[in-house]
C-alpha cells in the first residue's frame, strides 16, 4: 500500500476524509502509479517466483545437510550397537554438575 499526499482519504474507510492528507494505492493501482504500467503487478511476480523456487532448493540442501550432520554427531554419542544409550542420554540432557554433596543445575 502507498501513501501520497494530495487527496485526504479516511484510512479504515477509504473515503474522503478532511483530517487526512494522502492518496490510498493498493494492488494493481499502486504499481500503476509508481510506473505507469498496468500490468507491472502481474510482471513482477515471475522474477519473485523463480527467485523464491530458488532459494527454497538452497534451504533445503542446506536443511538436509545439517539434519544428517546432527543425526551422525547423535549416533556417535548416544547410540550403542544400534541402539540408543538412554543412560547416556539422560544423563547429557539431565544431570547436574556436582561437587561435594551439592548438585549444581
Amino acid at each position: 500500500m502507498f501513501y501520497h499526499s494530495r487527496q485526504k482519504i479516511d484510512r479504515k474507510t477509504g473515503h474522503p476524509d478532511s483530517d487526512k492528507d494522502y492518496y490510498k494505492y493498493a494492488g494493481q493501482a499502486f504499481w500503476y502509479f509508481i510506473s505507469q504500467d498496468k500490468e507491472l503487478y502481474r510482471k513482477i511476480i515471475i522474477p519473485i517466483s523463480q527467485e523464491g523456487r530458488q532459494k527454497d532448493e538452497i534451504f533445503k540442501k542446506a536443511y538436509a545437510g545439517k539434519i544428517n550432520k546432527m543425526t551422525q554427531d547423535f549416533m556417535k554419542k548416544f547410540m550403542k550397537d544400534n541402539q540408543i544409550d538412554w543412560l547416556k542420554l539422560v544423563d547429557f540432557v539431565s544431570k547436574g554438575e556436582t561437587k561435594g554433596d551439592e548438585i549444581n543445575a
